[in-house]
């Protein structure tokens, strides 16, 4: 049975097998029908549970900066930075990686690319940002 309000534009899918694609349609939906708000993550629906998988790094690297309110060319500056740190190493995930990695990569960056003091100083900012308040170590 689905009942469709043109006022509202809701939909009542109390008896649906399926789960609506769109998660803010469902969760008012929810909200109008009573049934409270949806969790974020691990969803159940009809006896299934939907998982979200975990932010990959770099969207928690926008979003570390993000809560700290640096600016936007800031964000990409240092998303830039890690993303070619991370690709200089063979695409290895930080974590795995120490303080010999960093300095294998800043010396790269002076020697074979001849970037200028300041370029070194904007990329090792953002490697320690990741370290410090991204991965935490």
């Amino acid at each position: 049975m689905e009942v469709y309000d043109r006022r509202r534009r809701v939909f009542d899918c109390r008896n649906c097998d399926t789960p609506p694609q769109d998660s803010r349609n469902l969760e008012f939906a929810r909200t109008v029908l009573g049934l409270g708000a949806w969790p974020l993550i691990g969803t159940e629906f009809a006896g299934s549970v939907r998982m979200t998988p975990p932010p990959k790094l770099l969207d928690r690297v926008r979003d570390a900066v993000r809560i700290r309110h640096y600016s936007r060319r800031t964000e990409e500056a240092y998303v830039h930075w890690i993303r070619r740190y991370i690709v200089f190493h063979g695409k290895a995930h930080p974590s795995t990686l120490g303080a010999e990695a960093i300095s294998a990569f800043l010396t790269w960056l002076a020697v074979q690319q001849h970037v200028s003091a300041s370029t070194q100083n904007q990329a090792l900012s953002a490697l320690l940002f990741m370290y410090r308040h991204v991965l935490e170590m």
